[in-house]
């Protein structure tokens, strides 16, 4: 029951977060208006393709997956050009490793085990602070372009 528990925290907080977070820091970064019709299409399409990615594929792997299927729901859907797809999603790909990276470095640093860095409790930790630190880029993003847009 708690190993259930923690897979619904983990496919919502982060997984589905994470998601949300990707096609909105697309729809920022290439000055698109967000449909939400064609948003939620996307975001189902990208949680099925992740959630199966990361269960039948390994690490790496199922991260250039989900960034393939979000580039072209971009062009296909959002009819964001390629090369700005392309571009924006591997930005945020690596603004996330980045993230990952920091958050299991601290842990470290704070003496956390390893152990519960490698379970399903460290791993949702690490994606929820992860995806947070994400808002907050993706914030200071929009505010920057809304005070660029008032100024020029």
């Amino acid at each position: 029951m708690e190993s259930l528990l923690l897979s619904i925290i983990q496919n919502v907080f982060v997984f589905l977060f994470q998601s949300i977070l990707f096609i909105y820091g697309i729809h920022l970064l290439s000055n698109q208006k967000i449909n939400i019709k064609y948003f939620i299409i996307a975001l189902a399409i990208t949680m099925i393709t992740t959630y199966f990615a990361r269960e039948m594929l390994t690490y790496g792997i199922h991260t250039m997956i989900s960034m393939i299927i979000l580039i072209i729901l971009s062009m296909w859907l959002f009819k964001i050009p390629a090369q700005k797809a392309v571009k924006y999603a591997l930005l945020l790909t690596i603004l996330m490793f980045l993230f990952e990276g920091v958050i299991y470095l601290i842990f470290m640093l704070l003496g956390i085990p390893e152990v519960f860095l490698d379970s399903v409790s460290g791993k949702i930790a690490a994606g929820i602070i992860s995806n947070v630190m994400l808002i907050i880029t993706l914030f200071v993003i929009r505010f920057i372009k809304k005070r660029s847009k008032r100024q020029g």
